[in-house]
């Protein structure tokens, strides 16, 4: 049995939280952040995230603060752009 790839998720919202981890949970160990500073805590456990799906507007600490923070640790990660606002 191979293990799962870790997804970690980070939104402020909740609803979207919830959607995309029911999304990803058979596929993938997802966790969950609400905020910046836990993304950070989350990323920086061991083993690290496979995956990061990144909310960029969230309050305190923006997407954006969050992977300079990211990038400085681990600078070999890679940063793919998303697309903000999909959904409207």
């Amino acid at each position: 049995m191979t293990s799962k790839q870790r997804l970690l998720i980070v939104d402020d919202e909740r609803f979207n939280r919830d959607l995309l981890s029911k999304l990803f949970l058979a596929d993938y160990d997802v966790c969950l952040a609400k905020n910046g500073a836990q993304a950070l805590a989350s990323a920086r456990e061991t083993p690290p995230p496979d995956l990061i799906l990144l909310d960029i507007k969230m309050p305190d600490m923006d997407g954006y603060e969050v992977l300079r923070q990211l990038r400085f640790d681990e600078p070999y990660c890679q940063y793919f752009g998303g697309v903000r606002h999909w959904y409207e």
